[in-house]
């Protein structure tokens, strides 16, 4: 059974205490996290029909996030394929002068820690997707950090509840519906 993303951030780790504010130990589990996930090693694989999620059918439903001209600038996704919405949520901690040398720090740990590229899907074509997928990763990793450092007062947790997904080696790629009305579309 795939752990939640509480148990994924629940952890408590040695000498972790105030590095990344308050929440170090979840940041650090974080860090953990990104630098051991086998990603994509289950993309495709059948899901639970009760698991609360839309399974997408294959890699070009998977990437449609990255098809910005689709979807227009004012369409449901930023430049790298993640909610718009859910990013001007978190994007403040990023700016603040505190919480974002936190988070500039804990994005340079995972950086260096987590390692994108070797699980990079033979079954996509590479020119097309590879480097949109690697930074969508990237930026989601990013992401779910300054979700965490600013957990006090960012009310979402759309960042964090991918990382189950992710954990399972699916591949979380986008919504449907209305967010925070609908349901996450996995792969």
């Amino acid at each position: 059974m795939t752990r939640t993303w509480k148990e994924i951030l629940a952890d408590r780790w040695e000498g972790v205490d105030g590095l990344y504010g308050p929440h170090s130990h979840e940041v650090w589990s974080a860090v953990e996290y990104f630098s051991e996930t086998k990603w994509f090693a289950h993309v495709g694989a059948p899901i639970e029909p009760n698991a609360g999620v839309v399974q997408v059918s294959g890699w070009k439903d998977a990437c449609s996030i990255f098809a910005r001209f689709a979807k227009g600038p004012n369409g449901p996704y930023d430049m790298f394929g993640h909610l718009a919405a859910a990013v001007e949520l978190v994007h403040p901690v990023t700016t603040d002068p505190i919480e974002g040398a936190w988070w500039q720090e804990a994005r340079n740990e995972a950086a260096n820690r987590a390692i994108f590229s070797a699980h990079t899907p033979k079954a996509i074509e590479e020119s097309l997707f590879e480097v949109p997928l690697l930074k969508y990763l990237f930026e989601h990793m990013s992401w779910a950090l300054a979700e965490i450092i600013g957990s006090a007062h960012v009310s979402s947790t759309y960042f964090r509840e991918q990382l189950q997904w992710f954990s399972a080696g699916h591949f979380p790629c986008g919504w449907e519906g209305s967010w925070p009305s609908g349901r996450m579309r996995v792969f």
